[in-house]
C-alpha cells in the first residue's frame, strides 16, 4: 500500500466486483465537469427520416420519367424538418423520463453498498454525497503528519481496466480518466478516515476522479506520491442499472439481435443472491453495443455494458434463468437490468 505505487492491472473486475451488474455498473469522467456540475444525460437528437412522395412528376421538358427510373423528390420544407426534430426531441425526453423513473427504484439498492449507512441515510440521502448521473460523488481529505505515513490504499489506472474489458470494441482514447481503488490497508490514513466517517468511506472499486483538483491520471498519481495532504474526489458507480435496448426507436417493437453472449450463473445453495446470467461477450453490431455507443459518446461509462457483468432481469422477468434466456433469444427484449 505504498502511496502512489499503482498496482499492476490484474484480471478485469466483474461488474465492479462487488455486486452483479447489468444490473450493471460503470461511471464517467465527464460525470464531473471541472466545476463539479453534471453534463446531463441528454438523448441523441435523432432526425427521423422524412420521405415525401414525389407523385406524378415530369422532367424539365414535361416528359414522363422513363419506367423503372426513380423520380426526384421535392426538397423537404424547413417547417417539416423542424417538426421532425421537435418530435424526435419529445420522443427522446419521454424515453429518458421512463428510464429515469425505473432507475429511481434501484437507488436504495445502489446506495446500500456500504453497510455502514443507515436506512434513513439511504432513503433521504447521505450528507456530503451528491448524486450525479446515478453515481455517488463525495470528497475525502487525507493528511500526513510525517513523511513516514502512508495514505494506505492501492489503485490502478481506471482507463486500462476499462480497455481490458472492452477488448477489440474499444476505440482510441476511450475510457474514464480515473484511478480505480483496488484495496484499503488497515491502520493507515484511509482506513482511519473510514472509521471516523463511515458514510463517506473509501471502498475497493470506488473511482478517484481528481486529486487536489488534478484530473489527468498521471498528475493524480504524481500527487499521491509527492503530496503530504490530498483531497480526493471519489466516484462510486451504481451497482445496478437498466439498459434500454430500443431507445431511439420511438417505442416500436424492433426485432433485431441484441448482440450478447452469456452463461448461466445459478445461485449458490446457501446464498440468497438471485440467479443471474453472466455476460461473456458483446457483439459490435447488436442493440447492446448501440446502447453502449450512445453513452460512450457522452463519457457516461457507468452505463457501458461489458463482459463479466451480470444480468439480473430481462424486462419484467427475474429469478428464472430459462425464461430470461427465452426472452433474450426472442429478439424482442426491451430492457435488461
Amino acid at each position: 500500500c505504498a502511496d502512489g505505487e499503482a498496482t499492476a492491472s490484474p484480471a478485469p473486475l466483474a461488474r465492479d466486483v462487488v455486486p452483479p451488474g447489468p444490473e450493471v455498473c460503470r461511471a464517467p469522467e465527464a460525470v464531473l465537469a471541472a466545476d463539479g456540475a453534471s453534463p446531463g444525460l441528454e438523448e441523441q437528437k435523432t432526425l427521423l427520416p422524412g420521405q415525401i412522395e414525389s407523385g406524378e412528376e415530369s422532367d424539365a421538358r414535361g416528359l414522363e420519367a422513363p419506367a423503372g427510373v426513380a423520380k426526384p423528390q421535392r426538397p423537404m420544407k424547413k417547417q417539416n424538418v423542424r417538426e421532425l426534430r421537435r418530435m424526435a426531441e419529445q420522443q427522446a425526453m419521454a424515453e429518458h423520463e421512463s428510464w429515469l423513473a425505473a432507475m429511481t427504484t434501484l437507488r436504495p439498492q445502489n446506495r446500500s453498498r456500504s453497510e455502514s449507512r443507515s436506512r434513513e441515510e439511504i432513503q433521504n440521502g447521505v450528507p456530503g454525497v451528491r448524486l450525479i448521473e446515478e453515481c455517488e460523488v463525495w470528497e475525502i481529505i487525507l493528511k500526513k503528519e510525517d513523511k513516514g505515513q502512508r495514505f494506505g490504499f492501492k489503485f490502478t489506472n481506471g482507463r486500462d481496466e476499462y480497455l481490458n474489458e472492452r477488448g477489440n470494441l474499444a476505440r482510441k482514447r476511450e475510457g474514464p480518466e480515473m484511478l480505480l481503488v483496488k484495496g484499503v490497508a488497515d491502520d493507515m490514513l484511509a482506513s482511519a478516515w473510514n472509521r471516523e466517517k463511515p458514510s463517506l468511506e473509501l471502498l475497493p472499486c470506488d473511482r478517484i476522479a481528481s486529486v487536489n483538483g488534478l484530473r489527468r491520471t498521471t498528475d493524480m498519481q504524481q500527487a499521491l506520491r509527492t503530496q503530504m495532504a490530498v483531497t480526493l474526489q471519489v466516484v462510486r458507480y451504481p451497482q445496478y442499472f437498466l439498459a434500454d435496448l430500443h431507445r431511439g426507436f420511438g417505442g416500436s417493437q424492433v426485432s433485431s439481435k441484441i448482440g450478447i453472449t452469456y452463461r448461466r450463473c445459478p445461485a449458490a445453495a446457501e446464498s440468497e443472491a438471485p440467479e443471474e446470467l453472466e455476460i461473456t461477450g458483446v457483439a459490435p453490431d447488436g442493440l447492446l453495443e448501440r446502447w453502449n455507443q450512445l453513452h460512450i459518446a457522452r463519457s457516461l461509462y457507468q452505463f457501458v455494458v461489458m463482459p463479466r457483468m451480470r444480468i439480473q432481469a430481462v424486462d419484467d422477468i427475474e429469478d428464472d434463468l430459462d425464461r430470461m434466456q427465452e426472452q433474450l433469444e426472442s429478439g424482442t427484449a426491451g430492457r435488461i437490468r
